[in-house]
């Protein structure tokens, strides 16, 4: 442990994902997680060996709920309605591909302007010009529509009720949409760090 720093980070992240198994009753979960955040190189052995130990570490957590008779804090019920259960389960499989699709759309544009940007064999032109053209424009996008100043709860709202008095007609908002979408993919590709808070 003392002396490879690589088996120490394993062991690391191998404890988080069995803390997020004890926590959640999750051991696949907590796997995932663990991978996901704990740490920058996740080994492929090591997948197997965090999952193994979440694993029991589940086992163990139910059978000590189960002996001493602890209710568990996290328990959830779900109702489901057969009537609508498949219509929306079709809808939401509809909703995942369109979301999937668009994400791919939305890597391969930033890949493609970051490629293109570096191309360019102007300083100024590859950073500060480019940098200011997409900021002038998301300005006078959001001078001429009011909604991008809106905050996300504002705009969900005026998605989901659209015929409330001074909420947006839905073309405006299929408009809004895409225009985020390849403002978000400019903004990312810019030479700058900056925070992406939409999805």
């Amino acid at each position: 442990l003392h002396e490879k720093d690589t088996f120490r980070k394993q062991i690391l992240s191998t404890a988080g994902g069995i803390g997020l198994a004890a926590t959640f009753g999750s051991p696949i979960g907590g796997v995932f997680y663990s991978m996901e955040t704990m740490s920058t190189f996740f080994a492929v052995s090591t997948i197997m060996k965090g999952f193994f130990c979440a694993t029991i570490c589940f086992i163990f957590y139910n059978f000590y709920i189960a002996k001493f008779h602890i209710s568990k804090v996290h328990k959830i019920n779900f109702e489901f309605y057969t009537d609508t259960f498949q219509l929306e389960s079709l809808a939401f499989i509809a909703l995942g591909l369109i979301c999937g699709i668009l994400s791919v759309g939305l890597v391969k544009l930033i890949e493609f302007l970051v490629i293109e940007r570096k191309k360019i064999k102007s300083l100024f032109i590859r950073h500060y010009l480019y940098a200011l053209t997409i900021s002038i424009s998301a300005i006078l996008i959001g001078y001429y529509f009011s909604t991008f100043g809106m905050e996300a709860e504002e705009g969900i709202n005026a998605l989901l009720q659209p015929t409330n008095v001074g909420m947006l007609p839905n073309w405006e908002l299929f408009l809004i949409s895409i225009i985020k979408l390849f403002l978000l993919a400019f903004s990312v590709s810019c030479p700058v760090p900056s925070g992406v808070f939409i999805p």
